[in-house]
C-alpha cells in the first residue's frame, strides 16, 4: 500500500513540472493556444514559430526564445508572441511559440 501511495506521489509531483508558460493548466490533459506577449504596436506582415517538446517529463528539446525565432525567420521588430500548449499527464508535453513582427523600415528608430 506505501509503495503505491509512494508512485501516485511521484506521478503527481512529475505532472506539475510539466505546465506551460504562466502556470496552471488540468493535471491529465491539456492542449490550448493562448496570447502571450502583446506590444503596443500593429502586428506585423511576418510569423514564425519553433516547438519545445518534453517525454515523461524527463527530456525536453527545443528552443522556443523569441529572439532565436525572430533572427532565423527574418523578423527584425517583434510585435506579439502567441504560444500553443499541449501536455498530456507526464508523458508528453509540446510548447510551440509564435512570433508576429516585420522588417525595420526607415522610419524606424535605431
Amino acid at each position: 500500500m506505501i509503495k503505491k501511495c509512494f508512485v501516485i506521489i511521484l506521478i503527481s509531483m512529475n505532472a506539475c513540472v510539466a505546465v506551460p508558460p504562466g502556470g496552471g493548466g488540468a493535471f491529465v490533459y491539456n492542449d490550448y493556444t493562448t496570447i502571450h506577449t502583446v506590444f503596443p504596436i500593429p502586428q506585423g506582415e511576418l510569423t514564425a514559430s519553433s516547438t519545445a517538446r518534453c517525454y515523461l517529463s524527463l527530456v525536453c528539446l527545443g528552443n522556443i526564445s523569441p529572439h532565436s525565432i525572430a533572427i532565423k525567420n527574418g523578423i527584425e521588430i517583434i510585435t506579439a508572441i502567441d504560444y500553443e500548449y499541449t501536455n498530456i499527464n507526464i508523458f508528453y508535453s509540446s510548447t510551440t511559440l509564435i512570433v508576429h513582427g516585420r522588417k525595420k523600415n526607415s522610419t524606424d528608430s535605431k
